[in-house]
């Protein structure tokens, strides 16, 4: 996966081969070829969160990581800053799949849907859960489902859960409000920043199509927008 990252004042780039440089008017700023190619990335912190794909090995890497500790940090001059010190579940050989960061927080999904939670500062395991389980703040919640999706914005999380359920968490680890949604659809979630809503919509499905407008603070439905045809079935019957 290529892209480019901001560091502060400063912006690296990743190619598909693992390697991070800086932009063409920074040579100067040096140069990271990582061990693994790179599936996905995030940034935490100042910091440039790398997933690596251990099935992807890179020739000539500047450092070395063990399969199954494939997350690592790099900083603004393409230095190497941690490698995670361990991995989704201590009993098994499990690798970090995807990157589940936010604004402060670091979170990595690992095979079998178990979850861990990396200090962004160190590489440190600060606390693991199983994907019916969320995490917030040290407050553990056992959730209506497996986690599907984790969605941060306005200090607050949102977590699908098999998306039966719309969980919303405060940095402080309050459960805010829980949705149920109507089951058997695909549903898909849209922040708007600015006026902090999300908008739940219902997959196209043979001509079906709705829109929810929810209010992020409360949970409450403020619009209800119908597709062409008639659902059925309203959101509201089933909180």
């Amino acid at each position: 996966m290529t892209g480019v990252a901001p560091l502060g004042d400063l912006t690296v780039s990743l190619d598909q081969d693992g390697i991070v440089y800086h932009d063409g008017d920074q040579p100067e700023r040096g140069m990271l070829r990582l061990p693994m190619a790179v599936p996905n990335w995030d940034t935490v912190d100042g910091h440039l969160i790398v997933l690596l794909d251990p099935d992807r090995p890179v020739a000539g890497p500047d450092f070395t990581v063990e399969e199954t500790h494939n997350v690592v940090a790099v900083g603004p001059h393409c230095e190497h800053l941690w490698t995670v010190d361990g991995n989704p579940d201590p009993d098994t050989q499990t690798r970090h799949e995807e990157i589940v960061a936010t604004d402060d927080r670091l979170v990595t999904r690992g095979e079998g849907g178990r979850y861990a939670e990396i200090d962004p500062a160190t590489g440190a395991i600060l606390d693991r859960w199983p994907n019916d389980v969320f995490v917030v703040n040290g407050v553990r919640y056992d959730l209506d489902g497996k986690v599907q999706k984790i969605l941060e914005f306005c200090n607050k999380t949102l977590v699908d859960a098999d998306q039966n359920f719309l969980y919303c968490f405060d940095n402080d680890g309050q459960q805010l409000w829980r949705l149920e949604l109507v089951q058997e659809k695909s549903w898909q979630f849209r922040p708007d920043i600015d006026d902090n809503l999300v908008y739940l919509d219902y997959k196209p499905d043979q001509g079906r199509h709705a829109t929810f407008i929810v209010d992020v603070e409360t949970g409450e439905i403020l619009e209800q927008e119908f597709g062409p045809e008639p659902l059925g079935e309203d959101l509201r019957d089933a909180n």
